[in-house]
């Protein structure tokens, strides 16, 4: 999941594959804790992750790392039925 909302994003696609300051090179061959990953995800995340707008992904985590309940999200939306025409 974290790789499809990092998608299309070179920093964040960077962030595990092997480059430079890379997690998977960084721990190649050696053990990380969930912490030190989060750490990674959270250097390398989207704007659009941020919905908490405080630069953590503590929403994330929190729902599908350390839960254990199966995560649920309400999702609403709205439109405007007035209808504007193109030239106006």
């Amino acid at each position: 999941m974290l790789r499809m909302m990092m998608h299309g994003q070179p920093h964040g696609r960077s962030a595990f594959q092997g480059d430079d300051a890379g997690f998977v090179k960084t721990y190649a061959g050696k053990a990380a804790t969930t912490e030190e990953f989060k750490a990674a995800v959270e250097k390398h995340m989207t704007q659009e992750m941020d919905l908490e707008g405080n630069h953590k992904m503590d929403w994330f985590f929190n729902e599908y790392v350390y839960g254990t309940q199966v995560p649920s999200y309400q999702i609403s939306s709205s439109f405007d039925t007035r209808r504007e025409e193109p030239w106006s």
